[in-house]
């Protein structure tokens, strides 16, 4: 399985939001040990979500915060050279 990065931003030209989908993508991977961590720690977090009310066993916790740690330094990098997208966001797909 492998998987896309989408940066979520319809006004950013198509040059700038490839540039930040690669730099979210290269910051995910160099924090999660490459595409298999990612997807890992992506779908912990996938199935953290719908768990609502449910204790979490201790090691999907623990993948699904790398998850959230992780994405959240991938956005920051992703978009540190771009103005105004403060609030864009990046979609993970699945491809099978």
């Amino acid at each position: 399985m492998s998987y896309t990065i989408n940066l979520i931003e319809p006004a950013l030209p198509e040059l700038a939001r490839h540039q930040a989908e690669s730099r979210y993508r290269q910051t995910l991977e160099a924090a999660l040990g490459g595409p298999g961590g990612v997807l890992l720690t992506w779908s912990a977090w996938q199935h953290a979500e719908h768990v609502l009310g449910e204790e979490l066993p201790e090691g999907l916790w623990r993948q699904a915060r790398r998850w959230i740690v992780a994405a959240e330094k991938a956005r920051v990098a992703a978009l540190s050279d771009l103005d105004a997208v403060a609030d864009a966001c990046f979609e993970l797909r699945t491809e099978w």
